[in-house]
């Protein structure tokens, strides 16, 4: 369906940690590879990810900034709630920032990575999220639902990054009965996947493509541990986790996800790395018997594709992460642990949770 035309496609993912942004390195990989010109826009961390993986390519900073941030003390959905009207604002903001751009730069098509606001009826566009159903509990699960099909219809298409069937990786966050008549499915994304362009159907196949180059017989870290998401929950897991490990005899690194920074630090026998490009991360992975990160859905798909099992502590008052978390444990694969029961144990205890994922 988008062989023979040459497209002025605009991809912008929502800055919201890196796996919005990470998730579209193959999705934007593809077009630029196939001969369309393609234009990037996001803010914060994910516009400097975008600009260090393609430097070549024109990205607006000038785009409306959602600015999200994790609540200290209370549940996600409801902080997000008491923020909608600025959200909202925020949202129409960038509605009339992309009939400027349109006009301006003569785009085709848009693939917005869960920015509300990036639909018109000049171009055909397209709306990238894994949650159809926001998990939220009594009213606020109405609201939100009803909130999220409306902004949803306004697309051309709504593109979710699974499989369609039963062995998918999102569950009930993008499976169930829907309203919704726009929507397609089109196997997981990653920066360590390849993704071959918007299919005409559903894409149904779910066979684990496991990337052998994973797999080490000799590991240089004993854990990896990867930072991920919007402060202030980054930060503080990050401080957690030296506190951890700063005093363990056995090498690991931690991954901090902070694309500003440049130099690495060693605490004891803690390597601090601040950012890592898609192929040194593999690298450094590959290198790791254990893995301990979140539970967003981007690290999940990067963990498909690497073919690695990890420990999951989803970030706290964040519903989505939590279910991800549980669901994949139910399923038999990663293991989960909260943040809270992280702080209660020894590292000893934390191997003996490894080795059952």
């Amino acid at each position: 369906m988008e062989k023979s035309l040459k497209r002025t496609i605009l991809i912008a993912p929502l800055d919201w940690g890196l796996g919005h942004a990470s998730r579209c390195i193959s999705v934007i990989r593809h077009y630029k590879d196939n001969g369309h010109t393609v234009l990037l826009a996001s803010n914060g961390r994910s516009a400097a990810l975008l600009r260090t993986e393609f430097p070549d390519l024109k990205i607006f900073t000038d785009i409306p900034d959602y600015n999200i941030k994790y609540p200290e003390h209370e549940n996600f959905t409801s902080h997000f709630l008491k923020n909608s009207i600025r959200i909202l604002r925020v949202i129409r903001a960038e509605h009339n920032w992309l009939a400027k751009l349109i006009k301006k730069e003569k785009i085709d098509w848009v693939i917005s990575d869960n920015r509300y606001g990036l639909y018109h009826e000049a171009v055909t566009s397209y709306f990238m999220t894994h949650q159809l159903f926001i998990p939220a509990p009594g009213m606020l699960r109405i609201i939100t639902t009803f909130a999220n099909e409306w902004f949803i219809k306004q697309f051309s298409l709504c593109l979710v990054p699974d499989f369609a069937g039963d062995n998918n990786l999102s569950g009930r966050l993008s499976h169930g009965k829907t309203r919704f008549n726009n929507v397609r499915y089109i196997g997981p994304l990653s920066r360590f996947g390849v993704f071959n362009g918007i299919p005409d159907e559903d894409v149904y196949s779910n066979e684990t493509p496991v990337n052998t180059e994973s797999i080490s017989s000799f590991y240089e870290y004993e854990f990896a541990i990867v930072l991920s998401g919007p402060e202030p929950a980054r930060t503080k897991f990050r401080d957690l986790m030296v506190k951890l490990f700063s005093g363990y005899s056995k090498p690991s690194i931690l991954i901090e996800g902070r694309t500003e920074a440049t130099s690495t630090e060693h605490i004891s026998n803690l390597l601090i790395v601040p950012h890592l490009k898609h192929d040194k991360f593999h690298e450094e992975i590959r290198k790791s018997q254990y893995i301990l990160c979140r539970s967003g859905y981007s690290t999940i798909m990067d963990l498909y594709f690497l073919g690695r099992k990890a420990i999951l502590v989803p970030t706290p008052g964040q519903t989505e992460q939590s279910y991800l978390a549980l669901y994949h444990n139910r399923k038999g694969g990663h293991c989960q642990l909260s943040q809270d029961q992280l702080q209660l144990i020894s590292i000893d205890e934390l191997k003996q949770i490894a080795t059952k994922s």
